[in-house]
C-alpha cells in the first residue's frame, strides 16, 4: 500500500488536531452544561461554546478542505518531498490554539466569557498569568497558519520533482 501526501496530510492534521484539544480543557470549551445553568454561567458559557465550536471544528475542517482542495500548499503525490510537506503543513493546526488562548485567556476578553470564579481558576493553572495579551497570542496564531504552509509549498513546488 503507497502512501500519497493527501494520505498523510490526514494522517498528521489529525494526529496534532487531537494533541490540541485536550489542551483547550481549561477553557471548558464544550462545557454544554452552560445550556442548562442560569445568570452569570449561562450568559457567558452559551456564547463561548459557540465560539469555540467555531474555531476548534468548523474553522480547522475549513483549513483543512483548503490545504486538501488544490495543490497551491502541497502536490498529491508519493513523493517522499511532499509526504515530509504534508508533515510540515499539518503543524498549521496549532494556530488553532493560539488563537483560542488570545479569545479565552487574555484579559479584557475573559471576561466576556467567564464567571470571576472561573477566571481565577483559568488564571492558577501553569503558564496562565493575567498579562497575557491578546496580540502575543493572535501573532502566534497568524505564525502557525503562514510558516508551515509557506515552507511546506516552498519545499513542495521548488525541491520536489
Amino acid at each position: 500500500m503507497s502512501t500519497d501526501s493527501t494520505t498523510a496530510l490526514l494522517f498528521f492534521y489529525g494526529v496534532f488536531w487531537a494533541t490540541l484539544l485536550p489542551a483547550m480543557s481549561k477553557f471548558g470549551p464544550f462545557e454544554t452544561s452552560s445550556f442548562f445553568r442560569k445568570g452569570e454561567r449561562r450568559v457567558k458559557g452559551v456564547p463561548r461554546f459557540f465560539l469555540s465550536l467555531l474555531c476548534l471544528n468548523i474553522l480547522p475542517i475549513a483549513w483543512l478542505w483548503f490545504l486538501l482542495s488544490s495543490e497551491f500548499v502541497i502536490r498529491h503525490s508519493s513523493n517522499p518531498i511532499d509526504l515530509v510537506s504534508a508533515a510540515i503543513v499539518s503543524l498549521s493546526v496549532f494556530g488553532f490554539s493560539s488563537l483560542v488562548y488570545a479569545l479565552y485567556g487574555t484579559k479584557p476578553s475573559m471576561n466576556c466569557f467567564f464567571t470571576n470564579d472561573e477566571i481565577d481558576k483559568i488564571l492558577s493553572e501553569p503558564g496562565m498569568d493575567s498579562d497575557n495579551k491578546f496580540h502575543f497570542y493572535f501573532v502566534s496564531a497568524v505564525f502557525y497558519f503562514v510558516v508551515p504552509t509557506a515552507i511546506a509549498s516552498l519545499i513542495s513546488h521548488s525541491v520536489g520533482p
